[in-house]
């Protein structure tokens, strides 16, 4: 039992406090109650249930601006002692020291157990209780699924098969629902009585064999009529047919004399103007060539002339400039020589320069004149001969295409002669025997086709009677099979539904006597099972755990928690933080109720922490109170 409570820095608080069987720690909010029970679970178990393990999550255990925190217990035998502190921004952890009582520190997360089902808050405290069992072998075989060998919990299994059952059962339920509706729709097709379609068949196959007959005959008619249509001694039809033949080749060219008569006028016209200018200085082909050669050349000579004329007349420039300077100087460079021989000398040197430049330049510039006047008369000359013979290759294509057109318009006036003398032969002749004979034959076929068709209607009406009898099969079968389904599916629902009660009651109904215990003189009625879920009776009404009200599941909190009962040789310590939401008047009944479970042995040691209280009634003396700020 835990005697001496001493925390140093702890969330940046330190206590001293004097702890008994049964302890009421008081104070406010922030007043530091948390940090009590978790100091307390930190030195017994060495981790603080729900925060990460150190160094992770631990660093807001120190208070602003401290650097280290410790808890020390004094227990009946010994202490336990805890430290942690600040090294370089991480939190390092002292290992405890001191004896060690083998103890339970019992708690349940309250956030966590209410917001669980039944089943689950039952494997919590199976689990926390030490009622657990080995629930995979009361599993029947046929209950066990794909997921079974790999679940952890009955609770997560059971709850899973459950929902997969049911939803299998509601599949099961609307595949009944669309089968039986599509069955209302086909129900007049059991009154169908589907005819024996040999004898149509068999008239089918007739009726086929008669048309490829008539038609035979037909063709053999046709065949006579056409042999009838050729005069005798003339062979018109033949010669149509070649005719014919040559002009599919031809299809979609235009065949208009008129048009083609005044293209070729205008060909000859166009023909006789190139002649004319055919007698002209035209150059022939290769002819051509050579002058356009020559064109580039001259073109290129030019452009040299022109450089040249140019850098003569830089020459002269030069020439003038360099004389200026001397006249400037006064005297020979050279020599030394000045005066008027000077000057006469220098005069008669630049006229010499002077004449021999422009000797240059006239030469120069009559060569680029001549250079000019000889290419302005090739090119003419190209430009005469590119226009002929441009519009002499034009006029040669077009003729071959007007020789073209008039040999396909030469055919079409033979093909319209020889059909207008086969007309005009076969109205000489008599072939009215053979075109009745070809009617009759035409209308027989018509008359056979149509009672092959009304028979092939009829096969088919058979054919889709028997579909809709297929189908009317197929969706009772489906029905049939659906019901099979949903009624496998309910019965399995309902074994796994008591499945889930039994392992449910299993895992709480040892521990029911003892909650009744701390629920004594609180709950009219004890905490008990209805189905897989815990509640209690309200008058004659069973009311289930999750619509308890605050103080109700405040109590039923502290109460499952000082009724778990491990199973092992440790001795029991309950904390129980969240006595605020109790009632002064509960409060002090629950309390009452804690101190004959610790003295019947039920417990080890509680520690409970709430607010300050204004009308708790007188407690049992063993019970210390410790009020903190």
């Amino acid at each position: 039992m835990i005697k001496r409570v001493q925390i140093a820095g702890l969330r940046g608080k330190s206590f001293d406090l004097a702890t008994g069987p049964v302890t009421l720690v008081i104070g406010q909010n922030t007043a530091g109650k948390t940090t009590i029970a978790d100091a307390i679970k930190w030195a017994m178990l060495g981790y603080i249930p729900g925060m990460s393990a150190p160094p992770r999550g631990w660093g807001d255990l120190l208070g602003n601006g401290l650097t280290q925190a410790s808890v020390e217990l004094e227990l009946d035998g010994g202490k336990v002692t805890r430290s942690m502190r600040l090294e370089k921004g991480s939190v390092k952890m002292e290992e405890w020291a001191g004896h060690f009582a083998a103890v339970n520190v019992l708690a349940l997360d309250p956030e966590k157990f209410f917001a669980a089902s039944g089943p689950v808050k039952a494997q919590m405290v199976a689990e926390a209780s030490g009622t657990a069992f080995d629930w995979k072998a009361l599993v029947p075989d046929d209950l066990q699924n794909e997921g079974f060998k790999f679940a952890l919990s009955w609770s997560s299994w059971v709850g899973l098969a459950i929902d997969t059952a049911k939803t299998n059962r509601s599949m099961a339920a609307d595949q009944k629902k669309s089968y039986t509706a599509t069955l209302r729709t086909l129900e007049g097709l059991r009154q169908i009585v589907i005819e024996d379609d040999t004898a149509l068949k068999s008239k089918l196959d007739a009726g086929k064999e008669a048309v490829g007959k008539l038609r035979e005959q037909i063709k053999a008619v046709n065949d006579q009529l056409t042999k009838a249509l050729q005069p005798k001694g003339s062979d018109v039809q033949g010669k149509l047919d070649v005719i014919r033949r040559t002009l599919q080749n031809f299809m979609g060219r235009d065949h208009d004399a008129e048009s083609y008569d005044q293209r070729c006028r205008d060909w000859q016209l166009d023909m006789g103007e190139l002649k004319a200018i055919s007698g002209t200085d035209v150059p022939k082909q290769g002819e051509l060539e050579k002058l356009r050669v020559q064109q580039t050349n001259l073109e290129l000579e030019t452009r040299l002339q022109e450089a040249r004329l140019g850098e003569l007349n830089g020459q002269i420039k030069a020439l003038g400039e360099k004389y200026a300077k001397l006249k400037a100087l006064g005297c020979c460079p050279t020599c030394g020589t000045k005066g008027k021989s000077f000057a006469s000398a220098l005069k008669a040197a630049e006229e010499t320069e002077q004449t021999a430049i422009m000797g240059a330049i006239q030469k120069a510039d009559t060569g680029l004149r001549q250079a000019v006047e000889e290419f302005n008369r090739v090119k003419r000359r190209v430009g005469v001969g590119d226009g002929y013979w441009t519009k002499k290759d034009a006029l040669d294509a077009l003729k071959v295409e007007l020789d073209a057109e008039g040999k396909l318009i030469e055919l079409w006036k033979e093909h319209d002669r020889l059909v207008a003398e086969q007309q005009g032969q076969a109205q000489q002749m008599d072939t009215s025997s053979l075109q009745e004979r070809k009617y009759d034959l035409e209308c027989e076929l018509a008359d056979q086709q149509e009672t092959n068709q009304g028979i092939e209607k009829e096969l088919a009406e058979i054919t889709f009677k028997r579909s809709q009898k297929r189908q009317l099969g197929m969706m009772e079968q489906q029905l049939e099979m659906a019901e099979k389904l949903w009624t496998a599916s309910n019965l399995h629902v309902g074994q796994l539904e008591e499945l889930r009660r039994r392992f449910t009651a299993m895992s709480l109904e040892p521990i029911l006597a003892t909650l009744a215990i701390f629920t004594d003189g609180i709950f009219a009625e004890p905490l008990s099972l209805e189905g897989h879920e815990l509640g209690r009776m309200v008058g004659n009404r069973w009311v289930p755990l999750d619509q308890f009200s605050g103080a109700e599941i405040a109590v039923a909190m502290a109460a499952m928690t000082c009724a778990l009962q491990p199973g092992n040789a440790q001795k029991n310590l309950v904390l129980a933080d969240e006595l605020s939401s109790f009632d002064d008047e509960h409060l002090a009944q629950f309390l009452v109720n804690v101190n004959d479970a610790v003295s019947a042995g039920l417990l080890e040691q509680f520690v409970g922490f709430s607010i300050p209280r204004k009308n708790l009634k007188a407690l049992p003396k063993s019970v210390k109170v410790v009020t903190i700020k």
